[in-house]
């Protein structure tokens, strides 16, 4: 029988309009005497370290590399109304939303960050040589560059890792490969880089953070997940209790 396991290692607290995980941390002043503040619930090695079952998670620091490309997600608070505007867009009973949809750049008239200070944050990202890449919601932000240059513009430390997966004689890819197929063989992922603390931006950004996601883990994606010596291309057809072999497979 056909098994579908999906290896969730992104935090749903994370996602897009998550809210703000709660209080801010107490602000701290680093050396140029800028007040920063820790954004709760970034802290990417708890996260990935709770992954259960067959997966565990492995530190691989003789494959750190400070020049490796990484990418986050910043998810900003939208002003306010906008949870009833999403409930209203899709109930029968509110004619005036109801199924009015809006386009990015609408939505981000309606609830995003103003344009002046959607540019200030990018600005301070571009600042530490870092690639803003915005939204026309303005309600996230993606920013790229190297795990040296994101550890200091997010003022934390970042580690590498894999996930490795013992097998129960269930085939497991992309992410573990063909060898995930037997029974008692342990297999790893590609490496990938994970905040070991908190985030911690400026005062003045993090006030208006719900989430960021990107360093908490590998992106979440469905894995297949079959018995050893069947994959994808294989089907049979059950039919009055009998299996009958795709053509060709006699």
């Amino acid at each position: 029988m056909l098994a579908i396991a999906l290896l969730m290692v992104v935090s749903a607290a994370s996602l897009l309009f998550a809210g703000s995980h709660g209080t801010v941390h107490s602000n701290a002043v680093n050396s140029s005497g800028q007040s920063f503040a820790a954004v709760p619930g970034t802290d990417g090695f708890s996260q990935a370290s709770q992954i259960t079952g067959q997966y565990s998670l492995v530190p691989d620091q003789a494959a750190m590399n400070p020049n490796a490309q990484v990418s986050i997600v910043i998810s900003f608070k939208p002003a306010s109304g906008f949870q009833s505007f999403l409930n209203n867009l899709y109930n029968p009973s509110s004619p005036p939303i109801y199924r009015q949809y809006v386009t990015a750049a609408q939505l981000g008239d309606m609830f995003g960050l103003n344009q002046q200070l959607y540019s200030k944050l990018a600005e301070y990202f571009e600042g530490y040589g870092l690639t803003v890449f915005p939204s026309a919601s303005r309600l996230t932000m993606t920013v790229s560059g190297t795990v040296e240059q994101m550890e200091r513009a997010l003022n934390t430390n970042i580690g590498a890792f894999k996930y490795s997966y013992t097998s129960t004689g269930l085939w497991n890819p992309p992410l573990f490969g063909n060898e995930s197929a037997v029974k008692g063989s342990t297999t790893y992922t590609p490496v990938f880089y994970v905040s070991t603390s908190d985030i911690s931006l400026p005062s003045f950004i993090t006030q208006y953070v719900s989430g960021i996601s990107g360093l908490n883990g590998m992106i979440a994606q469905p894995d297949l997940a079959l018995p050893y010596g069947i994959s994808p291309n294989m089907t049979a057809v059950h039919y009055q209790g009998n299996i009958t072999p795709p053509a060709g497979r006699m």
